[in-house]
């Protein structure tokens, strides 16, 4: 059932006090949803809702929003100057509407604390009451128990939770229509629902004979809700609420659209007609009876009269006044905020029980108390500063400040104060009053959405980072296919007693060194070769123990407390011991040449969303259970911006070094699905800790292959398809120095072309991933297509690892990642003519 909200009244708040929080509640203190509100024009309002929650909103037979809500809201609109846009429709695509910002308002919503963390909530209007109807010649009174009698409700509310507890089995039906002609039938004895909704269909529908039972077993507040953020509207719309309240029309409003449902009751005006038709006869017989005195009379009359009319008044307006002193106690004692009144002195003189929940005060507690008790020293030089600008301007302006405030138990509460000088009819201040609030967790959201943007710029920085050393590794190690081909070339045809064999070995060499720090770079990016296994963490540390130590400085002690029972890991292995090493190593470089220790730790962690989005790695990774690397360290730890910068790469706070060793680590548990996270300040020693997926698979042991690779000694052509020159001219060389003919094409549309006039003779296609025109994966697609069992073999600056899954099952006969050298090339062309 809806009950109207009535505010009753009665004596004892100040009529300058009433008018306050009469400007405050109207929203001239201007507070919304916990923030500062600063008025701004309103655009439209778009206005959502059911279509089919007769009596409150409803489309009408032309398609056209009505409803209880719906002339409410309008008026409202004509009140405050609010443009309105309403369009009903299914209730949970009204919902959604509101939750994706498509809409601003919906036009009726019941109140609950979950809703009320996702949706503002006007001020309730009406109160939601559900209740049980019977038929009128069932013979259930008020004193219903539910037993075992079929009760019948509407699917999935909380009237099918009631029943159930009740230890009764409900009927349930998908409308109110469907379960109250199945009570009229008799097929069933009682209907819960709610009850103008009930009243509604039961006249609509020509239900008859039914009777309501019992009292009401659920009441839910209801009004008006918005999107988080628009305090202003909901302040706005109450503020409307407030004066068609004022004005009578809400009462019009509610009896227009409920007035019907409700039995008929005679009204004052009625009873007065009646009662005119029984006693006029009678006064106009005592009229005569005793008109003979209506001239001695007169005066006394006259005066009476006049008397009377004057208490009048006096007792109209007496009660006008306790009617609003009441209405403004009622909002006060009933506000979340804290409205405050004190005296020039600054105490005070009036506190709303708002106070208690915030403070932990009752207003008997703090009335006569002064500020100072509340306010840190400094604080309160600044709050008696604004009291001093407030009082000596002698006027009504208001001024709005933060202050931290003690609560009970000691700790300081943030609140936002709104303020103003109380005048007296000479214009002197006598008093201030205003309203506080509870700005807590504002201030710990404005932290918290501070603290993720820091977060989420420096992914995007580390991320930019990443593509673009991927590339330049990608494009470099093209550059030195060519170095390391043409000076191992050289070398294979120079003799051995030749002058200038040392100086091509020393190109060769510093080739060398620069593809192993393309590889690093790759790494970083998250691009590096991996060979995935399941791998045992325990085992792995284990086995790199005498390693580790032999690594470090010898006033350094390692410590290893290492878990045996642990999941495996999906990892390569060279990979995660390149990253166990990394960290060893700048924890004895943070230590120097000091005494001190580190400690190798080795566990699992259940990993919850919160946990993984602080990482230094956020690639929005799945919950759950986590393998943990963790290294501790006691040397001196690092400040706030060289922990920002610790996995850039290049950075490094070392004289020498290239600053790609953390670089490279961040980038391996990046490929790995893993993440990174790190606690240091200065001064307190360092810890970081890797989290990699734990995986149900058995550890994989290592397969070693001994022997030399046999010299090749190819023979029929080989396309070689690349779009560097370079690293075609040199591969060309090394495949027909191994014995092969060689063709060529420069990108993959060519080398679709040359296939295809050469099917034939072609024993094998070696096949660039990265072209113009058309990329490997395409190339590889057109040869296959012309010819099945065609052997190609992919080549890339990146990993083998991006190729497999590029071409996953499609009979891919090898990879090899440049630069390589002649070996590498045999080894990769004697399997790629074996598949």
């Amino acid at each position: 059932m809806l009950e109207v909200i009535k505010m009753k009244t009665g004596r004892g708040l100040r009529p300058a006090l009433v008018a306050w929080v009469l400007m405050i509640t109207s929203g001239a203190v201007g507070f919304a949803g916990g923030v500062e509100i600063k008025e701004r024009p309103l655009p439209t309002i778009r206005v959502g809702g059911g279509d089919s929650f007769a009596p409150y909103h409803f489309n009408d037979i032309r398609g056209e929003a009505t409803g209880f809500d719906v002339e409410l809201l309008r008026a409202v609109a004509r009140e405050t100057g609010l443009d309105l846009e309403i369009e009903l429709g299914p209730w949970k695509e009204a919902r959604d509407s509101l939750l994706s910002g498509k809409t601003d308002l919906l036009v009726g919503m019941s109140f609950s604390s979950e809703r009320a963390s996702r949706w503002l909530f006007s001020t309730p209007f009406i109160t939601i009451r559900y209740r049980f109807f019977v038929r009128s010649d069932s013979g259930i009174g008020d004193e219903i128990r539910i037993g075992n009698r079929g009760v019948i409700v509407q699917r999935a509310g909380i009237l099918e939770d009631f029943v159930r507890e009740s230890a009764a089995e409900p009927i349930i039906v998908d409308s109110a229509v469907e379960g109250l002609g199945l009570l009229v039938s008799g097929k069933n004895s009682v209907y819960l629902g709610s009850e103008y909704r009930t009243l509604h269909v039961s006249r609509e529908s020509g239900f008859t004979g039914l009777k309501r039972v019992g009292d009401p077993i659920v009441r839910t507040p209801y009004g008006f809700a918005a999107r988080l953020g628009e305090e202003v509207l909901i302040r706005r719309i109450d503020e409307g609420l407030a004066l068609l309240n004022a004005s009578g029309e809400y009462a019009e409003i509610y009896q227009r659209w409920f007035g019907v449902l409700e039995p008929k009751r005679r009204t004052l005006k009625e009873l007065l007609g009646l009662a005119a038709w029984i006693f006029v006869p009678l006064l106009l017989l005592l009229m005569v009876s005793v008109f003979w005195t209506r001239t001695l009379k007169h005066e006394v009359r006259r005066k009476t009269r006049a008397l009377r009319e004057e208490l009048g008044r006096r007792e109209l307006a007496d009660l006008k006044l306790r009617e609003s002193e009441e209405k403004y106690r009622v909002l006060a004692d009933n506000s979340a905020d804290i409205i405050w009144m004190v005296d020039v002195a600054l105490n005070f003189t009036y506190v709303s029980p708002g106070a208690q929940a915030v403070l932990g005060y009752t207003p008997e507690e703090l009335i006569g108390k002064n500020l100072s008790a509340l306010v840190e020293s400094e604080a309160l030089v600044e709050v008696a500063g604004i009291a001093d600008d407030l009082v000596s301007m002698r006027s009504e302006s208001t001024r709005l400040f933060e202050v931290e405030v003690f609560h009970r138990d000691g700790h300081l509460v943030p609140a936002e104060v709104k303020g103003r000088a109380l005048l007296d009819d000479e214009g002197e201040p006598i008093a201030l009053l205003g309203i506080a609030r509870d700005i807590t967790e504002r201030k710990r959201n404005e932290e918290d959405r501070l603290a993720l943007e820091r977060q989420m710029q420096h992914s995007q920085k580390l991320e930019s980072l990443g593509v673009l050393a991927g590339g330049i590794a990608h494009d470099f190690n093209n550059l030195l296919m060519g170095v390391l081909g043409n000076a191992e070339m050289a070398l294979s045809r120079l003799p051995p007693a030749s002058p200038a064999r040392g100086d091509i070995e020393g190109v060769e060499t510093a080739a060398i060194r620069a593809a192993e720090l393309a590889k690093q770079m790759l790494a970083y990016s998250g691009r590096g070769a991996f060979v995935v296994k399941p791998v045992d963490l325990f085992m792995v540390v284990e086995e790199m123990a005498h390693l580790l130590r032999s690594s470090i400085s010898k006033q350094v002690d390692l410590n290893l407390d290492l878990s045996r029972d642990l999941p495996t890991i999906q990892a390569d292995a060279t990979q995660l011991r390149q990253v166990i090493m990394n960290l060893i190593i700048n924890a004895s470089e943070a230590i120097g040449e000091e005494v001190g220790s580190i400690t190798v730790t080795t566990r699992t962690r259940e990993c919850r969303q919160s946990f993984l989005t602080s990482t230094y790695v956020d690639d929005r990774l799945p919950e759950g259970l986590y393998v943990c690397l963790e290294v501790r360290d006691t040397g001196d730890g690092m400040n706030s911006e060289t922990r920002e910068k610790m996995f850039e790469p290049f950075f490094s706070t070392k004289f020498t070094g290239r600053g790609l060793g953390l670089a490279a680590l961040l980038g391996i548990v990046r490929g790995h699905k893993g993440a990174v996270t790190v606690d240091s300040e200065e001064g307190q020693g360092t810890t970081v800790t890797v989290v990699l997926p734990a995986s149900r698979e058995q550890a994989s042991s290592v397969e070693i292959r001994s022997g030399e690779t046999k010299q090749l000694r190819g023979s029929g052509t080989i396309l070689l398809v690349d779009d560097e020159e370079i690293v075609r001219e040199v591969t060309g060389n090394m495949l027909e120095f191994l014995g092969f003919t060689v063709l060529m094409a420069c990108d993959g549309e060519e080398a679709v072309d040359v296939f295809r006039e050469n099917a034939d003779e072609i024993v094998l296609v070696l096949l660039d991933m990265k072209m113009p025109r058309m990329d490997g994966e395409r190339a590889f697609e057109e040869i296959r297509s012309i010819r099945g069992d065609a052997h190609i073999i992919l080549s890339s600056g990146y990993n083998e690892e991006q190729a497999a899954r590029t071409l996953a099952g499609q009979g891919l006969s090898g990879f090899i990642q440049k630069p390589y050298n002649l070996a590498e090339l045999q080894m990769t062309l004697q399997r790629g003519l074996r598949t």
